[in-house]
């Protein structure tokens, strides 16, 4: 005969009879579980927030540096013009500031007095543009000049050299025209 002061208690789909103060316990031990499972839940949410915002401020930190990267190159190409057409500036001189100084250098007509970022820009790309085809003109004469044979070239005076051909044809021999 049971026990009447022993309550039955079902665990893992098993009957289990115990005394009051068990069965309090055990309650307790499931309550006191339930609430750290719920923080434990609470902070693992909160962890993969984290993680989100780390690798999303990881890809906007490498975005940064490569934009950074790239204002810092156009910058010190900016300059190399700005100095190759002895151009003075300041150090905290603006883009903008800078190109109109490489301009008005090259074409002392231009004026900027109201006109937009995009026009100094498209101003400043067709000017180099212009010059960088100016200086390969230049340079292809001089590498043409370079290039030539001095075995073909005939050193020999045109008198000279007519004569000579005159003499081939007289003889019946075949003349590069």
């Amino acid at each position: 005969m049971p026990d009447p002061k022993l309550v039955t208690i079902r665990l893992d789909s098993i009957d289990y009879t115990a005394s009051p103060e068990v069965v309090n316990a055990l309650n307790k031990a499931q309550t006191e579980m339930a609430a750290l499972q719920k923080r434990f839940d609470g902070l693992e949410a909160e962890r993969d927030s984290f993680k989100t915002k780390v690798s999303e401020a990881d890809a906007k930190i490498a975005a940064i540096k490569a934009t950074a990267r790239s204002e810092m190159k156009a910058r010190f190409d900016l300059e190399t013009v700005a100095t190759t057409n002895k151009v003075k500036f300041d150090e905290d001189a603006t883009d903008r500031s800078i190109k109109e100084l490489v301009l008005t250098k090259l074409n002392p007509s231009m004026k900027f007095d109201g006109k937009s970022d995009d026009y100094v820009d498209s101003a400043f790309d067709i000017a180099m543009t212009y010059e960088g085809d100016k200086n390969k003109k230049v340079s292809g004469q001089k590498q043409n000049l370079d290039k030539r044979n001095d075995s073909e070239v005939d050193y020999r005076p045109g008198a000279i050299s007519g004569r000579e051909t005159m003499l081939r044809r007289l003889r019946g021999e075949k003349v590069d025209a």
